[in-house]
């Protein structure tokens, strides 16, 4: 592809703009199939942190913990239960929860 010049960026998995497209989907799915994918992507990126997160059971938004500059999620999986926060374009950060 022709960028005229320019110099492109590509991330192999830009969390921030999967949750986006997750959100925005073209074709609105039925509520359990988009809170069942948020929770995958959102799993798939505590295990790409070398965390342990078995079976996605679900993700919640934690708008209380979220700020301006960071989406915060609450997701539960078979095993554990943390906050995901995604900063920026490509950042992830975890904390674990009782």
């Amino acid at each position: 592809m022709d960028t005229g010049g320019k110099r492109t960026r590509h991330l192999s998995r830009p969390p921030a703009v999967l949750l986006a497209a997750l959100a925005a989907g073209s074709a609105a799915p039925p509520a359990r199939a988009a809170d069942r994918q948020a929770a995958d992507v959102i799993a798939a990126a505590v295990r790409d942190r070398g965390l342990a997160c078995g079976e996605a059971v679900s993700a919640g938004r934690d708008v209380e913990a979220s700020t301006a500059d960071e989406a915060a999620w609450t997701l539960v999986c078979g095993d554990a239960r943390c906050r995901v926060r995604f900063t920026g374009d490509a950042s992830v950060r975890v904390e674990r929860l009782p």
